[in-house]
């Protein structure tokens, strides 16, 4: 059998992630929901190819022994880069079930700061394979934890300028839910951090 380069397979994983971040602020800086349906469609695509990533890195990890960190390392790191990208197809998702017909801006200030999440992880998932010690790997750390910190003091102040501006409760709602929903996200991007961290130390 031949030997899988795990290192490459996550790599790959969270280079769909940075596809399905472009693809959200791509919906958000084109806005024009007569072209949700095929954006969507695209968004989709990319969510499967990742899934079939993650299928073969399981399928693999099953039929492998000699690894180059623990099985359970492996998985959980792809198990939470994928989380991020089920998470940004929901997002964009919601967009399209809610018609959203007019945006709100917290939603291309959360959008960029996914995308600036998602592009850490990516460098911290470069790194991982070479770093010799924790702090190799910190920088990327405390600039997840600062976006994920960013990310919540927006969620608060648009969850309140929310509830004080919009008087329709069904768009209360939808608004309220995509806020929440990409604030989690933010949140997700943190604990792939946490994650790799980890990996890190369990296996250093």
């Amino acid at each position: 059998m031949p030997k899988t380069d795990y290192y490459e397979m996550l790599m790959n994983l969270g280079l769909k992630a940075t596809l399905a971040s472009d693809m959200l602020n791509r919906i958000l800086n084109e806005f024009d929901f007569n072209d949700m349906k095929y954006l969507m469609l695209e968004m989709q695509e990319i969510e499967k190819e990742a899934d079939t990533i993650v299928h073969d890195l399981n399928k693999s990890l099953i039929n492998q022994y000699i690894l180059p960190i623990r099985r359970e390392d492996i998985f959980d790191i792809a198990e939470s880069i994928d989380s991020i990208i089920d998470s940004l197809e929901t997002i964009a998702q919601s967009f399209y079930m809610f018609a959203i017909r007019e945006l709100r801006h917290e939603a291309k200030l959360f959008a960029n700061i996914i995308a600036e999440c998602v592009e850490t992880i990516n460098q911290m998932l470069n790194k991982f394979k070479k770093a010799k010690k924790l702090t190799d790997l910190q920088e990327y750390f405390d600039k997840l934890n600062y976006l994920e910190d960013k990310a919540d003091k927006i969620y608060i102040t648009s969850t309140k300028d929310l509830f004080s501006e919009e008087n329709d409760p069904i768009i209360l709602t939808q608004w309220e839910e995509i806020i929440f929903q990409m604030e989690k996200c933010c949140d997700k991007c943190n604990f792939t951090s946490t994650t790799i961290s980890r990996a890190f130390l369990n296996n250093n």
